[in-house]
């Protein structure tokens, strides 16, 4: 099997295609510019793209390549920019792999598709039906449904996978964030002790081995999948455990979350302040039953960390963590 892999430069572009080159799979690097890390460069990602060389020769696509959630917008038109490449370039993609003889299309999609919060009684099921609350989530949704429908005109075997947050070694934005405040002594992590709202996520490499699945199973075509790390844990959890991987085992404090809320509001970070404490629980079993598959692993917070200290600090985790790809 050879798989070309979009956005192979990105942050799960990087664990993915190592994970495939692990495994003995060809692997086409897919990118915008020419580099080390790229077999093929397409330039934009747009509806206007010629996709085809650079998917010639494979039997598959791992479609990674998108505009991620931008928490300070620098263009006129946010909606309009996202739409133009997680939606129209992605369908433009996969009728430029049809093209070019391939099979199979895995579409990295997000868990937004579905909404914002979910509690553990009522978690996020494949099967919701879609309420996108934000640009992001809206343009998956309409790449999702736009693949539906190539996939019906021409056989194209489409399987969309909708992610939580993901995080690993080199993860960006929040959980940077979030990694930061522990390494660097900060009180505010401590403030979460009756934080106990579930935050789903996955780790970077299981979401890897995730993906070469959902390319290799034969009965995959056409499913829609959730996936997380196998234990969903309580951000206060979450939060010990990044003490623990850090080295340090601080005490929190049962702040009402009410409070923290506010404290955002007045600090200018009350979107980031909500992200943390909003629940979000995710049925990821179905998808683990599909796979015929149990792993064994999760919550590598340690390997996460250990590479935060090791390669950044300062005012380097403080750029890190600003930084979307």
């Amino acid at each position: 099997m050879i798989v070309a892999v979009t956005g192979s430069t990105g942050f799960v572009g990087q664990h993915l295609t190592k994970y495939l080159e692990q495994t003995g799979i060809q692997t086409i690097r897919v990118g915008r510019a020419s580099g080390p890390s790229v077999d093929r460069a397409v330039g934009d990602f747009a509806s206007t793209t010629d996709f085809a060389d650079a998917l010639a020769g494979a039997d598959a696509v791992i479609h990674l390549a998108n505009r991620a959630h931008v928490m300070n917008e620098t263009v006129a038109d946010p909606e309009a920019e996202y739409d133009r490449i997680n939606h129209l370039a992605t369908a433009k993609l996969a009728r430029d792999a049809v093209r070019a003889g391939l099979r199979r299309f895995v579409f990295v999609s997000s868990i937004k598709v579905n909404g914002e919060t979910a509690t553990e009684a009522q978690p996020f099921r494949a099967d919701d039906e879609p309420a996108p609350t934000d640009a992001y989530g809206r343009s998956k949704l309409a790449a999702e449904r736009a693949l539906a429908k190539i996939a019906q005109e021409t056989g194209l075997e489409v399987v969309v996978i909708r992610p939580p947050l993901i995080y690993g070694p080199g993860v960006k934005a929040n959980f940077a964030a979030l990694i930061e405040s522990v390494l660097s002594g900060s009180s505010l992590p401590r403030l979460f002790g009756a934080a106990e709202n579930p935050r789903a996520m996955i780790d970077v490499g299981l979401f890897s081995e995730a993906l070469v699945r959902t390319v290799r199973h034969p009965k995959a075509s056409g499913r829609t999948f959730l996936v997380a790390d196998p234990v969903i844990l309580p951000l206060n959890q979450l939060i010990r455990e990044l003490f623990r991987a850090s080295g340090r085992d601080e005490p929190l404090f049962p702040v009402p979350t009410v409070l923290l809320r506010m404290a955002g509001l007045l600090t200018g970070q009350g979107e980031r302040i909500r992200r943390l404490l909003d629940p979000l629980s995710i049925e990821q079993s179905e998808f683990f039953r599909f796979m015929q598959w149990h792993p064994d692993k999760g919550h590598d917070l340690e390997r996460t960390v250990a590479w935060f200290r090791n390669h950044i600090s300062g005012t380097g985790i403080r750029s890190a963590r600003q930084k979307v790809v």
